[in-house]
């Protein structure tokens, strides 16, 4: 039984790390896990629900990249920060189409959820590579102050 449960750990984890604590360990390549964190949020922070860790575990196989930190990095959307990530991305989305602010007191119909849906995928266009670069940048830089010392 204990052989199977390795396995299935190997198989999800990957060889690149163990735990969360081991993702500022990597001495011989900090950039890659700064990257896939990064393009973990990118994943996180698009405005579909219920798909981010598939994303994320396909993006972590598919890419050079440990897929243990982007699969931490898709965590920028859990139950407590995923309305106000896509109430932002709306309220950018809504800046950047020129339409006018808010959200509309009546019912919630098809068009205007459909109408929400886009002013969210436009503004992810904005917010998600920001939030990702600035989380690549911050890791890159936590990781190599640990490394240095």
């Amino acid at each position: 039984m204990s052989i199977l449960l390795s396995r299935i750990k190997r198989v999800t984890l990957g060889p690149d790390f163990r735990s969360w604590k081991d993702l500022l360990r990597d001495h011989e390549q900090p950039w890659r896990t700064a990257i896939g964190t990064g393009l973990g949020v990118l994943i996180g922070a698009t405005p579909i629900i219920g798909v981010h860790t598939w994303l994320a575990a396909g993006a972590g196989a598919l890419l050079p990249v440990p897929r243990f930190s982007v699969l931490v990095g898709k965590h920028i959307s859990n139950p407590l920060t995923l309305f106000p990530l896509v109430w932002i991305e709306i309220r950018t989305g809504q800046f950047l189409l020129g339409r006018p602010g808010g959200f509309s007191e009546g019912g919630l119909s098809l068009s205007t959820a459909g109408t929400y849906w886009l002013e969210a995928w436009v503004g992810f266009l904005l917010v998600g590579p920001i939030l990702a670069l600035l989380t690549t940048a911050g890791f890159r830089i936590a990781a190599y102050a640990r490394s240095a010392r």
